[in-house]
């Protein structure tokens, strides 16, 4: 008696086994077809009009910024950060280098 329910038990957990690979599978099936990949064309156009925003943006004329020095340390008077003293004695450096911000030393 006691095999019997041992083999019925055995072919539902088969049954169980198989009913989740397959649907696993379907569900891989499903999430590949609805990622496909964008039109080549469509991506080098976006890409492009970004490029030409920030061309426009870059072409733009800046007002040029004094920078801080407060004691030993200098500060982009734009975003606030710290410009090492060898980027500013040794390279002389003309823009912030975090946002790009022109500077007169």
């Amino acid at each position: 008696m006691d095999s019997i329910l041992v083999k019925n038990w055995n072919m539902i957990d088969s049954l169980i086994y198989k009913t989740e690979g397959f649907i696993s599978a379907a569900r891989i099936k499903w999430a590949d077809q609805k990622m496909e990949e964008p039109d080549p064309e469509e991506m080098i156009e976006a890409a492009t009009a970004q490029l030409r925003r920030e061309n426009a943006e870059l072409k733009k004329f800046q007002y040029p910024a004094h920078l801080v020095n407060i004691g030993d340390k200098y500060y982009c008077p734009h975003c606030k950060i710290q410009i090492s003293k060898q980027l500013i004695e040794q390279y002389r450096i003309k823009c912030c280098i975090e946002c790009g911000k022109r500077l007169i030393l």
